[in-house]
């Protein structure tokens, strides 16, 4: 069994593993730490992402250069024991699996060659990750694309969706017509959602669209000086 499998092994099919489980299906990762003893660490390079499970030590698995973002997914997990990083709970969402009658708005499913660079800068990064992952449902004003979702992460039954609407065309429905365009087309695929207690306006949001907490998992951002923006432990791979 190689490590990639073991990591799998380790990993469940669940909506609060959706991260580091897409990460291992769909990316070319670097494993740090020990997949064996269930402590280990996923690194995503091109994303600069990291997903820790378990409860391994930064002395093992912190990359070079500190990823953007890390995740923790274990109820052993101690942030403490990570101080590079500011750590935060998020809660975890998950749609239900019911068709959903859409809104009466044109939406239109973007192409694969989708010129991503004549978007607003706003969408961009989602785009790209999204064409990649699967469908993108857009909604367009004066040819423009103005709202899209999409997946940003992805495993085998469950997808974290990306919904985003340019502030001018908010409130008027584009996000959620596009949203409901793709739970509908990913059906039986579930979509979760994770954010932490104080982004109410998108826990509204997603509470409308038939979301449900299911958990917790923890997310870190870098807080450390730039000049000491280097872990003891390199990546691999």
């Amino acid at each position: 069994m190689s490590d990639l499998e073991r990591a799998l092994a380790r990993v469940p099919e669940a909506p609060a593993h959706v991260i580091p489980r897409g990460m291992l299906l769909r990316a070319t990762p670097a494993l740090l730490g020990s997949v064996a003893r269930g402590s280990f660490g996923i690194h995503d390079a091109r994303r600069a992402t990291l997903a820790l499970i378990g409860d391994p030590p930064p002395t093992d698995c912190l990359p070079t250069p500190v990823p953007r973002v890390a995740f923790a997914v274990s109820e052993r997990f101690d942030p403490q024991a990570w101080p590079i990083f500011r750590w935060e709970t998020l809660d975890v969402f998950i749609s239900d699996d019911r068709h959903r009658a859409p809104p009466a708005v044109d939406v239109e499913l973007l192409a694969s060659t989708f010129p991503v660079a004549d978007a607003s800068a706003d969408l961009r990064f989602a785009l790209e990750i999204g064409l990649a992952l699967g469908p993108v449902f857009a909604a367009r004003s004066v040819g423009n694309v103005v709202a899209a979702a999409c997946c940003f992460w992805r495993s085998e039954r469950y997808f974290d969706i990306s919904i985003d609407t340019l502030p001018a065309h908010r409130h008027r429905g584009l996000g959620y017509a596009v949203a409901v365009a793709l739970l509908n087309a990913l059906r039986p695929a579930r979509a979760v959602h994770c954010s932490s207690p104080d982004e109410t306006r998108a826990r509204d949001f997603i509470r409308a669209l038939g979301f449900r907490r299911v958990g917790a998992i923890w997310r870190g951002v870098p807080d450390v000086k730039p000049s000491s923006m280097n872990g003891p432990a390199s990546e691999s791979g």
